[in-house]
């Protein structure tokens, strides 16, 4: 029985796609990470079938073809509650919780944002759960901690249609590095994102995003 069970996910891929596939067990010790997938045989390089993967704190599932995201995607917290479900073959974002760090958005039209834009904005994917388990936090800057600065810095980026973050500044905050950090951390977001979509058509837009510092009391 057990044989058997371990060969049916390997038979449904080989099924469904008409490739021989095999599976791939990948574990990390630091961030903690186990991945499970399929690739084609004769290109190991390239995933193919189910996927999945396990942080500390969230995990995701979904389907490859030809190294390329299909079908529906959920990606769950640490309470293994669904956090974003999106269809990436039909460039659909079914549900998202709100991602905080986001504060407002706008489509960008031949360069000018529109601040009447309606549909969904920009996600990333994977949401505040999938961030915090795959990501460093905030280290909070020496000069701002000895001078008991805290606040809130806002950086402003493009998200492209593509899903890339572009073009990355700093609007306002409390100077003393924590502007920089904020920066810092900004600039590894990129590539994860699903863009905004205005009547099932992706955009570019612009988002602000924002970073909260406060001292331990």
């Amino acid at each position: 029985m057990h044989r058997l069970l371990i060969g049916l996910p390997v038979l449904a891929s080989l099924v469904s796609f008409g490739q021989e596939t095999k599976r791939v067990v990948v574990e990390t010790p630091t961030p903690l990470v186990r991945e499970e997938y399929y690739v084609l045989v004769e290109h190991p390089e390239v995933k193919h079938g189910l996927y999945s993967r396990q942080f500390s704190k969230s995990s995701e599932r979904g389907q490859y073809e030809n190294n390329v995201r299909v079908g529906v995607w959920e990606f769950y917290d640490k309470d293994r509650v669904v956090e974003q479900r999106i269809d990436f073959t039909k460039h659909e974002l079914i549900f998202a919780k709100p991602f905080r760090l986001v504060k407002q958005w706008w489509v960008l039209e031949n360069g000018v944002q529109r601040s009447d834009s309606t549909g969904t904005p920009p996600v990333l994917i994977g949401g505040i759960s999938r961030w915090a388990s795959s990501h460093p936090s905030l280290r909070y800057p020496a000069e701002a901690r000895k001078g008991g600065i805290q606040g809130e810095v806002r950086i402003s980026a493009t998200i492209t249609t593509t899903g890339e973050m572009a073009d990355r500044k700093i609007e306002e905050g409390p100077g003393h590095g924590l502007n920089e950090e904020a920066l810092r951390v900004a600039r590894l977001m990129d590539g994860e994102w699903f863009p905004a979509m205005i009547d099932g058509e992706a955009k570019d837009a612009r988002v602000i995003i924002a970073f909260y510092f406060k001292l331990a009391e």
